[in-house]
């Protein structure tokens, strides 16, 4: 597991995670519920921790669509079985969505448990520190307006995500939804095409029949 420098602990952290983790086979990562400190030193429940215990496509499916919206990936700083993540780990040169890829391939191995109380307590992170990394990290303005395409790349053709339509799906709305809050923040005129984008593009995906998936 991780530990960040603006993390802290319940003294049973360890032992619960550990605990869940050795009482089910079919689990590679467990998390407890998570506070998060805002900057003006409120605070609120994370969201990034839920469950994931239905079957790999409907987890990953459910973790991608997850992540199309601005919220946290708690999951990542749980207790995790070591060689799911070993193999989940990017090896490729990029930060952006690093922890993203991290986790969705370690729902290749197996589940993700949550313990229903809060013994995390983390500083939250502005979203605008990770618009700006993305920023920083770009060789040249196209992995700048697309911030993901590394992060799905790796999915794709190492871990070699299944190709199932709720997986792609969910894929393809996370790299929309990262493209557009890119643009919100930095090219807001451009970001206006966003409601015609979604209401015509992702409504015809929506409803795309499922009998296409395979």
């Amino acid at each position: 597991m991780w530990l960040a420098a603006d993390d802290y602990l319940q003294m049973t952290y360890i032992e619960r995670m550990l605990a869940v983790l050795e009482s089910d086979p079919g689990l590679v990562t467990c998390v407890s519920r998570v506070s998060l400190v805002r900057p003006d030193g409120n605070s609120k429940l994370a969201v990034g921790t839920f469950q994931l215990q239905a079957d790999t496509v409907t987890n990953l499916a459910t973790y991608l669509a997850y992540l199309a919206n601005p919220h946290d990936n708690s999951r990542v700083y749980g207790l995790h079985h070591t060689d799911p993540l070993k193999r989940a780990f990017p090896t490729g040169d990029f930060l952006t969505a690093f922890d993203w890829a991290l986790m969705a391939g370690t729902l290749l191995c197996g589940r993700h448990a949550e313990v229903p109380e809060t013994l995390m307590v983390r500083d939250e992170t502005p979203r605008e520190a990770y618009l700006n990394m993305t920023r920083r990290e770009a060789r040249w303005w196209l992995e700048r307006i697309i911030p993901l395409p590394p992060m799905s790349l790796d999915l794709l053709f190492r871990q070699r995500i299944p190709l199932r339509l709720p997986v792609v799906k969910a894929l393809f709305y996370v790299n929309i939804a990262m493209h557009f809050e890119y643009a919100r923040a930095f090219h807001p005129r451009y970001s206006r095409l966003e409601p015609f984008v979604r209401r015509h593009l992702l409504w015809r995906l929506a409803n795309r029949p499922a009998a296409s998936a395979d």
